[in-house]
């Protein structure tokens, strides 16, 4: 079997790199589109079958979860996609560190459940904790032969490690909420869906590890990880006090609405934006010495995510009341307020995901860190005061603080690439044509059913839904030869074909 070195020197030469990077981006593209579609179908049924209550608890027993979760790689994904040289070895340290770490955590969430519990005065996520505490354990195993496959660029055998395990797990919520399992429907698919992630991959990549174990290239893994792993506690704590706050202060029940309208506004940033920097980082790290090359590809991506982020929030916000009727129920409409107002947040959340990709790839993880910290210490004291006036006030204060922070850290990223405002704006220029065309469009109509409530609530949805994407997709394609190019570009990477 050849070696990691020798066949991430095969795909280092430019133009395989942008090949396997434009193909990379499409498949996880299309995987998450498909993730997206099956948790989409498993959230409209447990929606209507389950209670804001029962969200509520699965929500509080993430809090602990991915908490810990966060320390189950220690930063050795990371490290191991940056590492060029002795990356066989370094693939070794970081599998039993990996499984070290993952039995460790799994111990520490049993010890702290009692604790929790006691917190938030909820004995019935006692036993959720414990059986979501083994999904750390069970991770852990795969973790490393998913940080190869990206370090490849291996995205297609990647995304089957990915679907197959989420569409039986989303079977088996579903078959279990019928049989009236409350959210106990959730956590026993989340358990399946972890077992069954490492037996696929297993078997799709035949990659093995030794049994050899490296201090000092452990010691370097770890070094070059702490960082990332400081910028994910970061992101956690920030993504997570308004839920910890909410829960403690106002109960499951409402922390299951907000908790509805957080998940909806992030659904084009969780299923599709957020796992494209998989593919943005190892691309990003194997031209990082070549600056015109970097300017160009994050450019290249910063255009695919502002086509994709900006319509898709702009539309779900005007058209939010009706996506949560339609599809999730009348139960759930106290979620709307909370849902429109972080969907304005939701654009420059997505724009800045391949700005942690760069920031690792230019060996500066520091960064993400010290921009999350500081947007924890805004955040903490904004919703000690906000968290009394209700959830709303809640979204509020979550999305001014994180929008301004968010562009903060553009703002920087562009200096230090040496981009003008004008290359950036050139790169955004057509989503923001389209989408406000598309809103001048859709805005006449919203405001007229609002007034009258001449149709029924799906005609209406699905009228504006079919007009605004023909809006924008019309626009978007008809003005900008570059959109043009990158979908012909995609098409020929998922053919397998190479760019002219």
């Amino acid at each position: 079997m050849r070696s990691e070195e020798a066949i991430l020197d095969e795909i280092r030469e430019a133009e395989e790199v942008e090949r396997r990077t434009v193909r990379g981006a499409a498949g996880i593209g299309l995987t998450q589109l498909g993730t997206g579609l099956l948790e989409m179908v498993k959230m409209i049924v447990l929606a209507r079958l389950l209670s804001p209550r029962d969200f509520g608890l699965v929500a509080l027993c993430y809090l602990l979860i991915e908490a810990l979760r966060l320390f189950s790689n220690v930063g050795t994904g990371a490290a191991l996609i940056y590492q060029r040289e002795r990356v066989d070895r370094v693939a070794d340290v970081a599998f039993w560190l990996n499984v070290a770490v993952g039995m460790g955590l799994f111990l520490i969430a049993l010890g702290l459940a009692p604790i929790f519990v006691w917190v938030y005065q909820e004995p019935a996520i006692l036993g959720m904790i414990y059986v979501l505490a083994f999904t750390l354990l069970v991770q852990a195993v795969g973790m490393t032969h998913h940080h190869l496959l990206e370090k490849r660029l291996a995205f297609g055998t990647k995304a089957l490690a990915i679907l197959v395990p989420h569409a039986l797990a989303t079977a088996a919520a579903i078959w279990l909420a019928f049989l009236q399992a409350g959210a106990w429907s959730i956590i026993w698919s989340q358990l399946l869906n972890r077992v069954l992630g490492v037996l696929v991959v297993w078997a799709v990549f035949p990659w093995r590890p030794h049994w050899r174990f490296d201090r000092e290239t452990a010691q370097q893994v770890v070094a070059y990880g702490k960082h990332v792993l400081g910028a994910r506690l970061a992101i956690y704590l920030v993504s997570n006090v308004d839920y910890a706050l909410v829960g403690r202060a106002l109960g499951a029940h409402l922390l299951g609405l907000y908790h509805f309208g957080y998940e909806r506004a992030g659904l084009i940033y969780k299923y599709i934006i957020r796992d494209l920097a998989d593919v943005f980082f190892p691309a990003f790290s194997l031209v990082r010495e070549e600056r015109e090359k970097l300017q160009a590809g994050y450019l290249k991506t910063l255009q695919v995510l502002g086509a994709v982020a900006l319509p898709t929030s702009v539309g779900m916000l005007l058209l939010a009341r009706e996506f949560v009727v339609v599809i999730f129920g009348d139960k759930w409409l106290p979620a709307v307020p909370v849902l429109q107002v972080l969907l304005l947040w939701s654009i420059t959340r997505s724009l800045c995901v391949n700005v942690g990709s760069l920031s690792y790839a230019l060996g500066r993880p520091d960064v993400p860190f010290k921009v999350y910290t500081l947007k924890f210490v805004c955040l903490v004291p904004a919703l000690v005061v906000t968290v009394p006036q209700g959830i709303f006030a809640v979204a509020v204060t979550v999305t001014v603080v994180q929008l301004t922070t968010d562009l903060g850290l553009m703002v920087f990223t562009h200096r230090l690439l040496g981009l003008s405002n004008r290359a950036v704006l050139r790169a955004l220029g057509p989503a923001f044509l389209g989408t406000a065309v598309m809103t001048a469009v859709l805005l006449p109509g919203r405001v007229w059913q609002d007034t009258t409530e001449a149709l029924p609530q799906v005609a209406f949805f699905l009228g504006a839904l079919i007009a605004g994407t023909l809006v924008y997709a019309g626009l978007l394609f008809g003005l900008s030869s570059e959109m043009r190019n990158l979908a012909r570009t995609i098409g020929k990477a998922l053919r397998g074909e190479r760019s002219v």
